[in-house]
C-alpha cells in the first residue's frame, strides 16, 4: 500500500496561464523599424521647430539653431540605426536606398550647417563679457565634437546603408 502524504491547499488552485509566444524574428524587426521611424520622426521635428522661423544672418539664431539641433543629432541617429537594422534584415532593399540616401543628405547639411556655425564664433566671442565667454566656448567645443561625429556617422551609414541595398557590402546578399 502506497502512502501520500497530505496536500495541503491554502485558498483557490492557482490559475493555470497560457504561456506567451515569442514573436517572430521578422515581427520583432518589423517593431524595431517601426520604433526607428517613430524616434527619427521625432527628431525631425524638433528640428523644424529650431528652424521656424527662419532667422538667417543673425548670428545669434543662427548660433542658437544649429547648437539646438546638433543636440538632437543623437535621437535622430537611433531612429536612423533601428530603420537600418530592419530595412537590412528584412531586405527591404527600397528602405535600405531611403537610409542610405538620407545619410548622406543629413551628413552634408550637418557639414554646411557646423561651417555656418564656425563663421559666427567669432562675432560671438566679441559680443560677450569676459565671464560669459565661457558658455559660448562650451556650446562651441560640444556642437563641433557632436557635429564631426554624427555627421561623419550619417555618412558612414548612408554609405553602408547603400552598399548593402546594391548587394556589395560584406556579408548575406539581399534576395
Amino acid at each position: 500500500m502506497a502512502t501520500t502524504e497530505p496536500k495541503i491547499l491554502q485558498g483557490s488552485q492557482p490559475r493555470k496561464r497560457g504561456v506567451a509566444r515569442p514573436w517572430s524574428e521578422e515581427a520583432t524587426y518589423r517593431v524595431v523599424g517601426w520604433a526607428g521611424a517613430l524616434l527619427a520622426l521625432a527628431a525631425l521635428c524638433d528640428y523644424a521647430l529650431a528652424f521656424y522661423p527662419l532667422g538667417f544672418g543673425s548670428a545669434e539664431w543662427e548660433m542658437a539653431t544649429i547648437g539646438s539641433v546638433v543636440q538632437g543629432l543623437p535621437l535622430l541617429a537611433i531612429g536612423l540605426a533601428a530603420l537600418w537594422v530592419c530595412a537590412a534584415r528584412l531586405a527591404w532593399r527600397g528602405m535600405l536606398v531611403v537610409v542610405g540616401a538620407g545619410g548622406l543628405v543629413l551628413a552634408a547639411c550637418v557639414f554646411v550647417s557646423l561651417l555656418l556655425f564656425v563663421t559666427d564664433v567669432p562675432l560671438a566671442v566679441r559680443a560677450t563679457q569676459s565671464v560669459a565667454r565661457l558658455g559660448i566656448y562650451k556650446l562651441v567645443a560640444r556642437t563641433l565634437i557632436l557635429g564631426l561625429m554624427f555627421g561623419t556617422a550619417y555618412a558612414v551609414m548612408g554609405v553602408m546603408a547603400l552598399k548593402r541595398a546594391r548587394g556589395t557590402s560584406p556579408g548575406e546578399r539581399m534576395a
